[in-house]
């Protein structure tokens, strides 16, 4: 069993692409392997962008000129109308705002249609664009990122996957504020070492993707007050697919501990994926992997 998982409109998922236990090579039918993308709704989804991003450079340049001509015609009027003045520079600024949240959406909301619509070629041109920009989106740069790497994961192109997530751990790797993509990345990259049968490098990867995971769950439970009671019901279920993921991540430590024969390090693995296996809504793949790790614990009961 291995999963791949998948974020998107403010929660995590997962989807499974994987093999069972004791697999060595980690054979997978992957879903989206050898499908061509969907060419009709890439001429949509870049028809979109487009439509969205000239909108907004019209709607923010409308904006400046207007600004423009305030501030101007403030400085010329004797005396000079300071408010007038403080007014269109601060309009200046919120524009500038404006351009950066309009550029945003121009890119997600394409991108999340393309996504939808197996649009692959503009998926990945859209992902490309934003990593481009992360001076401007940073955030927006990291989840475009991880984005790409599970197309590419779910496409069987690992060597890609690969090089990309190594690429995004070395640009988001040391900025906590990207835990909550960064854990998904290291996962995935875990399993697509997993899939080549790199079973030391997979453990590593996977370790970093049980780090960040409880580092997400701490950053949950550590919201307090009346925002948390706001976004509380969304929040235990955010926590609830977090433990999803860190039991198909410490599943796959197991298979892959108990393939280098580290029969201490399987049983740990195992005892963590029951451990967060309990906590998780229920999931196709629940049953097997409780069972699995049950009988696999039971194996190596006196490691």
């Amino acid at each position: 069993m291995a999963k791949a998982m998948k974020q998107g409109g403010g929660k995590m998922k997962t989807k499974t692409i994987g093999a069972g236990a004791n697999n060595n090579k980690g054979k997978v039918a992957f879903p989206n392997q050898g499908q061509p993308s969907n060419l009709v709704a890439d001429k949509q989804a870049k028809l979109l962008f487009m439509g969205l991003l000239t909108g907004s450079f019209v709607l923010v340049t409308a904006g400046m000129f207007w600004a423009v001509a305030q501030f101007i015609s403030s400085v010329n009027q004797s005396p000079i109308v300071w408010l007038g003045i403080v007014l269109s520079i601060a309009c200046v600024v919120v524009l500038l705002l404006i351009a950066r949240a309009m550029l945003w959406l121009s890119i997600f909301a394409s991108l999340m249609f393309a996504q939808k619509a197996n649009a692959w070629e503009t998926q990945q041109f859209l992902c490309q664009q934003a990593m481009k920009l992360k001076k401007l989106i940073p955030g927006g740069a990291s989840t475009a990122g991880l984005i790409l790497v599970q197309g590419y994961i779910n496409r069987g192109e690992i060597e890609e996957t690969i090089k990309l997530g190594q690429q995004q751990h070395d640009e988001f790797g040391n900025d906590p504020k990207q835990v909550q993509n960064l854990a998904p990345m290291y996962s995935t990259l875990g399993l697509a070492f997993h899939m080549q049968g790199a079973w030391r490098e997979s453990i590593t990867w996977n370790d970093r993707a049980i780090e960040a995971f409880a580092k997400i769950l701490e950053q949950f439970a550590k919201k307090k007050g009346i925002a948390a009671r706001l976004v509380g019901s969304q929040t235990e279920e955010w926590m609830k697919n977090v433990h999803t993921q860190l039991a198909v991540t410490c599943f796959n430590n197991g298979t892959n501990h108990f393939n280098l024969r580290n029969q201490r390090g399987a049983k740990e693995s195992y005892r963590q994926a029951v451990e967060h296996a309990n906590k998780a809504p229920d999931f196709p793949e629940k049953s097997d992997l409780l069972k699995v790790s049950r009988e696999q614990l039971s194996r190596l009961k006196h490691a």
